[in-house]
């Protein structure tokens, strides 16, 4: 059983925590070192006293659940094991997921209700407001380094502020050179569906970026899907391997965004539930939008909704239409 002392150090623990590494915290202040002093003080106090009143002179300590079942051959990006409870289904071959062994190659097996993140590292250049970091496109400054820790989130959980509320974790054996264990699969093949997202979120943020309502062609006729490359690492990164490279945005090619966050699809601009805040077809501008109903399809694939656009620049960029 978890004691109250171990809840009341476990908590004063998390918020140092947060305070110091939280990437999706957009304030980037560092708390200072009396403010970390008075913490554990506080946190000290608090524990001899409910020590003293509960008679216990030793903590418990917290021991994480087990899921129900036994350990299989795939290993979490948090370096904990997926249980047998945890696979809801397999595809590949008629094993259950006790028998699985790593040589069952050409196999996949899909877990619900969690996916793997890491906190975005909050930083992002772009050659708009940053033009002497760049030649050109190409950023030319120091490469950053996120050095946040993976972690499982479940669904009912948060993370930067939004809340996971459908996810799948999806897990391979394979025989290719570079894959000798069973491994964490960042996309989603499963079976016959290739279309489901691997995480959807409650919640909105909010970015600036550069976002771009395609052309009209005889591929689409219409013409108008939007594609926003954000300026502002503030999304949480699917997987365990954030990277960092230049994303130029689909209509304007010469405008460069260095960040870890994908370029993002945001629907029709003629489905916009907002102002389309003058952004005509085979525009380009920089803007500041809030985005809603996040969806991952992979590790380089997002869509959502824009709730709201506010216009930072003229049109920056126009493709003409081809059709």
């Amino acid at each position: 059983m978890k004691s109250r002392v171990a809840i009341v150090i476990f908590s004063a623990l998390v918020v140092i925590s947060s305070a110091i590494l939280g990437g999706c915290n957009n304030n980037d202040k560092t708390v200072p070192d009396n403010s970390l002093s008075s913490s554990k003080n506080s946190s000290s106090t608090t524990s001899s006293s409910t020590e003293s009143s509960s008679g216990n002179s030793q903590s418990v300590p917290i021991v994480p659940e087990i899921p129900k079942g036994e350990p299989t051959v795939f290993i979490g990006l948090d370096g904990e094991p997926i249980y047998t409870s945890e696979i809801s289904a397999i595809d590949g071959t008629d094993k259950t997921a006790a028998e699985l062994t790593k040589t069952d190659y050409n196999t996949s097996v899909l877990c619900e209700g969690f996916q793997y993140f890491t906190e975005p590292s909050g930083v992002a250049y772009n050659n708009y407001q940053h033009s002497k970091m760049f030649d050109d496109i190409l950023f030319k400054g120091e490469i950053p380094e996120n050095k946040n820790k993976c972690k499982r989130v479940n669904v009912g959980e948060e993370i930067c502020g939004l809340k996971l509320v459908d996810a799948v974790s999806e897990f391979k054996i394979d025989d290719y050179e570079n894959t000798p264990e069973p491994y964490y699969y960042d996309g989603y093949h499963f079976g016959t569906d290739s279309n489901k997202p691997l995480a959807q979120f409650e919640g909105s943020v909010t970015l600036e970026g550069f976002l771009g309502a395609n052309s009209r062609s005889s591929y689409d006729p219409d013409g108008g899907l939007l594609y926003f490359t954000p300026t502002e690492s503030k999304l949480p990164i699917l997987g365990n391997k954030p990277k960092f490279c230049e994303r130029t945005n689909y209509i304007g090619n010469d405008f460069s965004a260095f960040s870890e966050t994908p370029e993002i699809q945001c629907g029709y601009i003629q489905d916009l539930k907002c102002d389309g805040a003058g952004l005509g077809i085979g525009d380009m501008t920089f803007v500041r939008v809030t985005l809603t109903s996040i969806e991952y399809i992979s590790s380089q694939f997002i869509n959502a909704e824009i709730e709201n656009i506010e216009m930072l620049s003229d049109v920056l960029a126009h493709k003409e239409d081809s059709i």
